[in-house]
């Protein structure tokens, strides 16, 4: 399997059990954020995208601190 896109590597992430299905919807709208902001300059969609954020964190937060070995709990 090609791993092209962010988009295929966290969809075979929820194959493999790594993310749920929430956490998967997550990365894939972090992903879709990202893809309307890169070259707009729309304030309001700036804010909107900016107010996701901490979501956004929240989620890889919290794969990570499931997946790594030895991750900082903070």
């Amino acid at each position: 399997m090609s791993f092209d896109s962010p988009r295929k590597v966290f969809r075979q992430c929820m194959q493999y059990g790594i993310t749920n299905e929430n956490e998967t919807a997550e990365l894939l709208d972090m992903v879709e954020s990202r893809n309307l902001t890169i070259h707009t300059y729309n304030v309001n969609l700036a804010d909107e995208v900016a107010h996701k954020i901490p979501e956004h964190y929240d989620v890889i937060h919290a794969i990570i601190t499931r997946t790594v070995p030895d991750t900082i709990k903070a």
